[in-house]
């Protein structure tokens, strides 16, 4: 695939859109946990931060075996004001711990430190 990302701050990026996202997670991978000035802490679950958002129907043509042959004899879907795709990168979490009882509330350091 080949479609168009366009970026909250308005660049684009074209390419395969599986590709681009794990691009845009891969130096988010690698979290370190800081509790109460331990930089060394460890949780006891794991976390890292992600993306929240949804796929829409047309996104099949990015992230499936997807033939235009299938296409043939139908007609070109109308332009819409939404997208295919749509994400929002979530730095922070509150994780409930219903077994033990307890909440953590985790946040991503920044992404150049």
């Amino acid at each position: 695939g080949g479609g168009l990302t366009t970026w909250g701050d308005g660049t684009e990026t074209r390419g395969d859109l599986l590709d681009t996202l794990d691009a845009f997670l891969e130096p988010r991978r690698h979290s370190r946990v800081v509790v109460g000035g331990d930089e060394n802490a460890t949780l006891p679950f794991a976390w890292r931060p992600g993306l929240v958002g949804y796929l829409g129907y047309e996104a099949r043509r990015e992230t499936a075996d997807y033939s235009p042959a299938s296409d043939a004899g139908s007609k070109t879907a109308p332009e819409r004001p939404e997208p295919d795709a749509h994400f929002c990168f979530c730095a922070r979490a509150v994780v409930l711990d219903d077994a033990g009882g307890g909440a953590w509330v985790v946040e991503a350091a920044p992404f150049d430190s």
